[in-house]
């Protein structure tokens, strides 16, 4: 867990998304079996007050269709955004959808233009915002998830066979080969 303190953000350091303060532990069991509670939460993040909580990050999107600075940790992703609204999607296919539905009599060509967007929550906040200033070192910061998983096992199993390991435990290990299975 991590927060941003530009936004006061709570944000899954594992998942790459954001969360409001009262999703925190019910995330945390579901998502990665981890048993918590709000005050424990409130000392990992090393704060005192909590996170936005859901119902403030539901007005929060509804007013800021745009940041200047990127949330941390959450990926920023090239996407596609409605020159006549604030709108943004990943696809185009939705923005498509999104210009017969709500602008139907704008007959205009380049009402599609390309952004910088992220997705900061998931669930019933599920939205795209768009990002005005890309810091391209925010963005080298977070690794797809897939690639590094499969990297840090082949090194650890190359590792593993040049050494003549046995029979020991090696927990890293275990939890990568666990996570390459599922």
């Amino acid at each position: 867990m991590a927060r941003d303190e530009t936004y006061n953000i709570a944000i899954c350091t594992d998942c790459y998304v954001g969360l409001p303060f009262n999703w925190i532990v019910k995330h945390m069991r579901d998502k990665h079996g981890l048993k918590c509670n709000e005050e424990r939460v409130l000392n990992c993040l090393n704060i005192t007050e909590p996170t936005m909580k859901a119902e403030e990050a539901k007005a929060w999107l509804k007013e800021t269709q745009s940041v200047v600075h990127p949330i941390s940790r959450i990926p920023v992703e090239d996407g596609y955004g409605c020159s006549l609204c604030f709108y943004s999607a990943k696809k185009k296919t939705v923005l498509y959808n999104h210009v017969s539905n709500v602008h139907r009599d704008a007959i205009k060509k380049g009402l599609i233009v390309e952004r910088k967007v992220q997705k900061p929550f998931t669930s019933r906040l599920k939205q795209y915002i768009i990002v005005n200033s890309v810091d391209d070192d925010e963005t080298q910061d977070i690794p797809h998830w897939r690639a590094t998983l499969n990297e840090q096992f082949e090194e650890t199993l190359n590792e593993l066979t040049q050494s003549g390991y046995v029979a020991s435990t090696d927990l890293r290990l275990v939890n990568t080969f666990i996570a390459k299975i599922r």
